[in-house]
């Protein structure tokens, strides 16, 4: 046993002796000493660590930031002026429906807009920003057929897309021959089919382009764009105020569209304006009802005739009735539809402002604010003023203040509740031009109107209708006065040129 243990231990010497030469040839490769290893009874632990060989891994990287909160939208404009200069491009010589009315309620809210034409005269803030004013033709785009179709017959559109080419194919042929005859002059300057807005006057589209659909409703080689962006900005309009881009819109545009039913084009009209966008917000915003508001002097015939199939439709309409142009907008007409049809005829001469404010506050509010709407679209027509040619009422620019007031007053007492997510939506106001053919009152009265409908008060009177005192505005009034020339002549021209027996209009 003992020999045993010695040899045992002889054995453990050798081997100890044997590594530690090992552990130096190793060191030497190294470079470094190993780590040294004690044993403490039958338990190995490992002493002081000596420096690895190769580095340690560097850490995970930390995780990247979480993105930032995308910035809120911005607040809603508080009016949008949608105006498309293709508007200007209908244009009938010698028609009292011409680019001139747009041109005057466009500079005559510019007065209020920088850069200012004149200084103003309270040192207040302009009424506009210029960025509320939205004049291309990219901000208006065309209507759609399918928005078109939403309120008119296939066989309309088919039958004015056909008359709208007859007529440019008409200037094209005639800007063909006179490129040949104009020869040396150079074909663009030879030829005369070039837009409205590229020309010196009206009176340089031909005759043969010129295509009358009624006594009073003509077709030009422009007409098509002008009519298919006015339909189209509209729609656009829809779009800003229900989408919380803007709190309401001023669509400033021609040809107006009230009196063309779902199958005809009559009285200046091509596409019913209102319509389409009435439709185009049911169909895309899912709005259920849906109030037009008419105070043009002419009955809104093809809107009512429209509106009368759908019971979430309301329309109300002043007008002068008892056989005046069209011919339609009598009380009887309600029978059935209480509640959602409203017309109060005046005779001629008989539209007084207090008439004029009686029938829409005992008669029409009362009415529209039980139907609740979610959208009202006013037919802002202006031929009811004093000064219209066209017109036989007495309103004056304050009465269409009041009358946009009121509406704004209906339209923040809210409307429906929206239905789907059961959420209550705020009703929205949209404005579209129709009618109003003196120049002079047409700007005056597209001021008052814009300005009902940001909330401010008017000018002269104020204290009387608001208990609120401002300086009056005086840049209309200094501004060189509107010389129509051609007023006495159109006067003559269209007294004779009627339909049904009614005065002309709008």
């Amino acid at each position: 046993m003992n020999a045993f243990l010695k040899a045992k231990g002889s054995n453990e010497e050798t081997a100890s002796v044997g590594a530690a030469v090992i552990v130096t040839v190793i060191e030497e490769l190294l470079g470094q000493p190993l780590p040294q290893l004690t044993k403490l009874g039958t338990t190995t632990v490992t002493t002081t660590p000596r420096a690895s060989a190769f580095p340690p891994p560097p850490p995970p990287p930390p995780p990247p930031p979480p993105p930032p909160p995308p910035p809120p939208p911005p607040p809603p404009h508080p009016l949008l002026i949608l105006s498309p200069l293709a508007c200007l491009d209908h244009d009938i010589p010698g028609h009292f429906e011409r680019p001139a009315r747009v041109i005057s309620i466009l500079n005559a809210l510019k007065q209020y807009a920088p850069p200012l034409s004149l200084p103003p005269t309270s040192g207040a803030p302009p009424l506009l920003p210029p960025s509320a004013f939205l004049l291309s033709n990219d901000d208006s785009p065309l209507a759609t057929r399918e928005q078109l179709t939403r309120f008119h017959s296939l066989q309309h559109i088919e039958t004015l897309f056909s008359l709208f080419a007859r007529s440019k194919a008409a200037v094209e042929d005639e800007g063909e021959e006179d490129g040949e005859e104009g020869g040396k002059k150079g074909g663009k300057e030879g030829g005369r089919a070039r837009r409205a807005s590229e020309r010196v006057g009206p009176k340089n589209y031909n005759d043969n382009a010129i295509l009358d659909i009624d006594a009073d409703t003509f077709v030009c080689p422009g007409t098509e764009e002008a009519a298919l962006r006015a339909a189209g900005a509209a729609c656009r309009g829809v779009d800003e105020v229900l989408e919380g881009r803007a709190e309401t819109v001023f669509c400033v545009v021609r040809p107006p569209g009230h009196h063309a039913t779902p199958d005809r084009a009559m009285g200046f009209c091509f596409f019913n304006n209102v319509g389409v966008a009435a439709m185009h917000a049911r169909a895309k915003h899912g709005v259920k009802r849906v109030a037009i508001l008419d105070p043009d002097v002419h009955h809104g015939n093809g809107t009512q005739d429209f509106t009368v199939l759908d019971p979430d439709l309301f329309y109300a309409s002043t007008h002068v009735g008892y056989g005046f142009y069209p011919g339609s907008g009598h009380k009887e007409e309600e029978e059935g539809r209480e509640g959602r049809l409203v017309n109060v005829p005046f005779r001629e001469g008989e539209g007084s402002s207090q008439r004029f404010r009686q029938a829409w506050e005992k008669e029409i509010f009362p009415t529209l604010k039980a139907f609740e709407p979610e959208l009202i679209l006013m037919s802002m027509g202006f031929d009811a003023a004093r000064e219209d040619p066209l017109g036989e009422m007495e309103l004056e620019a304050k009465d269409y203040w009041w009358l946009t007031r009121g509406v704004m007053e209906v339209a923040r007492e809210g409307g429906k509740e929206g239905e789907g997510e059961g959420e209550g939506r705020k009703c929205k106001v949209l404005s579209v031009l129709e009618g109003g053919y003196h120049l002079g009152a047409l700007g005056l009265c597209g001021v008052a109107h814009v300005k009902a409908l940001l909330g401010l008060p008017f000018d002269e009177g104020a204290g009387e209708e608001t208990g609120e005192e401002e300086e009056p505005l005086e840049a209309l009034h200094l501004l060189p006065p509107v010389v129509d020339r051609e007023e006495e002549e159109l006067l003559e021209r269209m007294a004779g040129v009627s339909l049904d027996g009614g005065k002309e209009r709008g």
